[in-house]
This record gives structure tokens, sequence and C-alpha cells, in this order.
């Protein structure tokens, strides 16, 4: 059996509850424009470039220019709300880092959240220094759900992809690390769970502690 030697996270919904936050923003940003679309297609896009996410689900959003105006208040709400109450975790996270940490596994953060961006979120939600390694969406090639951010993390670390796991909430990052040939455990936030089922998850886990009982299983190995 190959060791664990790394566990591979996006950050958007698996370590910071960012997506539930996003998504009540949005629902404020529809409401106070008369609910120009239903905000439920944003839980589709979660993880994928705004050009993809427009080439796929167009059809069900307003006009780009409407969006793009809209985008950018939701944004400004959402950042006023992180800088008066911080960027909440989501559960578990505090002690799968710990346990990660303990045991010699290298915790290392793949976002197609754009570098400046995520250090912010991560500052606010106190996990600077948790973490041995991260690359973001304006760093390797496209985002996901194509696998490059996995693969050049995995080139890297210097890792094959059978020494990993990834850890992730979306079918568009699902369906990364699957391209990137790496086990993925797709816990479900705002996605639905039939969306996993057709995204070759390894495994579909209710909690990050039942991902952190696997990975220690797989130290102890």
């Amino acid at each position: 059996m190959t060791k664990l030697k790394a566990v591979m996270f996006d950050m958007d919904g698996v370590l910071i509850d960012s997506e539930r936050l996003s998504l009540s923003m949005w629902e404020k940003v529809n409401e106070a424009r008369g609910h120009v679309f239903d905000v439920s297609v944003m839980t589709n896009m979660m993880g994928g470039s705004q050009q993809e996410n427009f080439e796929r689900f167009g059809h069900l959003l307003p006009p780009m220019e409407v969006y793009e105006a809209m985008w950018q208040e939701k944004k400004q709400m959402t950042d006023a709300w992180i800088e008066a109450n911080g960027m909440p975790l989501r559960p578990g996270v505090k002690e799968i880092l710990a346990s990660l940490k303990e045991n010699g596994v290298r915790r290392l953060i793949v976002s197609s959240t754009p570098r400046e961006y995520a250090l912010y979120l991560l500052e606010k939600a106190g996990l600077s220094g948790c973490y041995d390694n991260g690359i973001f969406g304006d760093e390797a090639g496209r985002r996901k759900p194509h696998p490059d951010l996995y693969n050049k993390m995995m080139e890297m670390e210097g890792l094959r992809p059978e020494e990993c796991i990834i850890v992730e909430d979306s079918a568009n990052g699902v369906k990364a690390g699957y391209a990137a040939g790496v086990r993925v455990f797709a816990i479900p936030d705002t996605a639905c769970l039939e969306q996993f089922r057709d995204h070759e998850a390894y495994a579909i886990v209710d909690s990050m502690d039942d991902v952190r009982r696997w990975a220690l299983e797989q130290t102890a190995a």
C-alpha cells in the first residue's frame, strides 16, 4: 500500500464557509433587483471559471453586463460582512489540519480563487500558517474542472497521484481531481449529492471528520 503523503484541499466550501455566505449575498442582491434569475443555479457554478460557467449556464443567467454588475455588488457586500465578522470555518477543519501535521502529512490548498483574495480569506479565517503550500486560480493555466491546478501542485511537491487525496465540495472540483488521477473525497456543502455521483468521486462522505479518520488509518498502515 502506498503511504499517504499529502491531502489537497479545495478552499471555498471545504476549509472556509464562503460558499454559503456567497449564496446568501447573491439572494440579497437578486431580491434587491426584483429577482432577475434563479440563484440556485450558482450551486452548479461553484469552483469553475466565469467564462466556462457562462458557456454552460449562460441561458439561465441575466445578460453578462447585468450579471457582472450584480457580481460586483455581491462581492462588496460579502467583503463588508467578512471585515465585520471574519470568515467562518467549515466543521472539522482545525482538527484535520492539526492531525495531518502531527502525522507528517502535507496540507496543501488548491483553489480556483486568485491568490491575493484567497490569502485574504484564509487570514480572515485564522488559517494563515495552518497549511504547508498553496496554489491558486491565477497561477496554473486553466481552472477547475480542468486538472491543471492539481497537476501543478503535485509537480511542485514532487508527489505522485497515488500518494495524495483531494477533498472537494463541487462537481467542478471532483472532475478536476479525477482528471488528475487522484482519489477525491467529496463533502457536500451547497451542492447536492447527485452532482457527485456523476463525476467519479472516490468517496462521498458526510463530514471532514470522516476524511480525517480515513487519512489517519493510511498513515498508520
